[in-house]
């Protein structure tokens, strides 16, 4: 008996997506990032209910681009069905770290209660202002009916990976940066989680992904569960990438753990896509704000085919334009979920904001 952080692979009553409209974080006018989460919505709404979370001065905006992705798609606007919204104020578009961490019955899976993370946006790393977005977890937790405690551990929910059996995913690089629990050591972090998730196995991975400087390493970029005793790593083979030795020493995290269960872990390797760079008319079309982190020429993003999102029956995958990368990913997560569609999506608008689709989605499970 007793309650767990929510695995993502658990059957979900909704998901969860931001709309995106700040123009120091998303090029021209935030126009690129809005229709690729509208192609994203249109996506899930094929599979599941959305839930879009919208300003009041983006909600017919954010209307008018969705409809024109679903009438693209096909002839039937069918799927306007599954998608409504909830209108609130925001700050950014990143639901996953925003939104509230979801808890469920360990034998049912069933949704029970939510916790609401202290967010202080990555310690200030993106943006400055950010008391909308540490708003948002209540007003989801309200939307869904469902308890909701308040914590003052600053924690989002891209840091976190749970395998629904007691084994929780994290990396040292993220949770011990200074900018967030200053005041808590490692143990005081896993004694926390612990007791908050209802986990009992606590495994921290070295490293986040090179370049991640948006989050300082969160997980959700370098592994995750694909099943109870099952990881997916990102993998880069290549010497000289610095991602490399961040690879390894990940990989020899995982080979030394077991999990709540006392099992070793099967370790499946998932090839990075070749370095991925800001060009210059992406870098000119962010205005330069001194709220916003800058967004410069040049600028190796943190891309990776670990930052999807798992549906009900579907893998919502990114692409980054290079058919081998892609084509050789995607059959990797065919097979680790066989009885989920992959769905591959253009996942550049998404990078360009700092993060990636499982960073800009979040699966409430059902009651």
């Amino acid at each position: 008996m007793g309650s767990m952080m929510a695995s993502d692979f658990v059957p979900h009553a909704r998901v969860y997506v931001a709309w995106p409209e700040r123009t120091d974080t998303w090029r021209d006018n935030a126009m690129p990032a809005q229709l690729a989460f509208a192609k994203l919505v249109a996506v899930l709404a094929r599979y599941e209910h959305v839930t879009l979370l919208v300003s009041p001065e983006q909600k017919d905006n954010a209307s008018m681009m969705i409809r024109r992705s679903l009438t693209s798609r096909s002839d039937d606007d069918g799927d306007l069905r599954e998608i409504s919204m909830l209108t609130l104020p925001l700050d950014d578009a990143w639901v996953r770290d925003t939104g509230p961490t979801f808890i469920t019955d360990k034998e049912t899976n069933k949704l029970v209660q939510a916790v609401d993370w202290t967010f202080n946006a990555w310690g200030s790393t993106c943006f400055q202002e950010y008391e909308n977005d540490d708003a948002v977890a209540a007003r989801v937790a309200e939307h869904a009916r469902v308890a909701c405690a308040r914590s003052d551990v600053v924690m989002e929910g891209g840091a976190l990976c749970c395998d629904g059996e007691g084994t929780l995913l994290v990396t040292e690089e993220c949770l011990l940066c200074a900018n967030r629990n200053p005041s808590l050591s490692k143990a005081q972090i896993e004694g926390n989680l612990k007791t908050t998730l209802g986990v009992s196995t606590v495994i921290w991975l070295p490293y986040g992904l090179h370049g991640d400087t948006d989050t300082n390493g969160h997980v959700d970029n370098v592994a995750c569960f694909a099943a109870p005793g099952k990881v997916l790593l990102a993998w880069e083979e290549d010497a000289n990438d610095p991602q490399h030795a961040r690879s390894l020493a990940n990989l020899e995290a995982l080979a030394s753990a077991r999990d709540a269960r006392g099992r070793e872990l099967d370790v499946i390797k998932v090839h990075q896509p070749p370095p991925i760079v800001r060009r210059a008319d992406e870098a000119e079309g962010v205005v330069t704000s001194l709220e916003a982190k800058a967004r410069p020429e040049g600028e190796r993003l943190a891309a990776s085919y670990i930052n999807f999102y798992i549906g009900n029956g579907v893998i919502v995958a990114p692409s980054f334009e290079n058919e081998h990368a892609d084509a050789s990913a995607h059959a990797i997560l065919a097979d680790a979920f066989p009885a989920r569609d992959v769905v591959g999506l253009p996942a550049r608008e998404f990078l360009l904001g700092g993060g990636g689709i499982h960073c800009v989605t979040l699966g409430e499970p059902e009651r």
